[in-house]
């Protein structure tokens, strides 16, 4: 990987932050439950719920993908050993760029965020 690309993905992640700190209710999203998904409600309920639950989905893989590309960079770049037995030397240094803006992007969802996913 190169410079730029680390720079678009940094860019990338800080983008899903600011468009999820701009969307996410201030409420607790909760998906409905079995027994009220068989009962009958109003199209707008049910479009809510749907909505909601795409929601959760985005937010739940941006939450991944920012844990992956901490746990990833946390320690540096990782060096393979050129492909001869596959093994890969952790790196000793500070975090890599990227996991850094993962895990402040992290922090930035726990402080602005959290009712979303959490009981209040």
């Amino acid at each position: 990987h190169n410079g730029y690309d680390a720079h678009a993905a940094r860019l990338a992640l800080l983008s899903l932050l600011a468009i999820f700190q701009d969307i996410l209710p201030s409420y607790r999203i909760r998906l409905p439950t079995e027994a009220e998904m068989n009962v009958r409600v109003s199209k707008d309920v049910k479009a809510t719920w749907d909505y909601e639950r795409k929601l959760l989905q985005a937010y739940q893989r941006y939450l991944q993908l920012l844990e992956k590309t901490w746990e990833d960079g946390k320690f540096g770049r990782v060096w393979s050993d050129g492909g001869k037995k596959g093994k890969k030397s952790q790196g000793g240094g500070p975090p890599t760029t990227l996991a850094a803006t993962a895990i402040l992007s992290l922090s930035a969802l726990l402080q602005t965020s959290w009712r979303t996913a959490h009981d209040p």
